[in-house]
């Protein structure tokens, strides 16, 4: 995605999604554990795809798996 893993780990989770997601990922963010694909906002300002598994914490955090699927997805097309 571009980022340092400090830049990175410093980023609200809702600030990587691309616009047009974020209002879905605000639905379901009220969910327990979630996955699914999503259109993320790289640090150079492209879009990629991505892969995530979260779930919600007691603290109100989110703790998320992301994998980047961007050549998947161009492959598919």
């Amino acid at each position: 995605f571009g980022y340092s893993t400090s830049e990175f780990l410093s980023r609200k989770i809702f600030d990587l999604f691309d616009e047009s997601e974020r209002e879905r990922f605000s639905s379901l963010k009220k969910q327990p554990q979630h996955y699914a694909e999503w259109l993320l906002r790289c640090k150079n300002g492209q879009q990629c795809w991505a892969e995530m598994s979260y779930h919600n914490l007691p603290d109100g955090h989110v703790q998320a798996v992301i994998r980047d699927i961007t050549a998947r997805k161009k492959a598919e097309l």
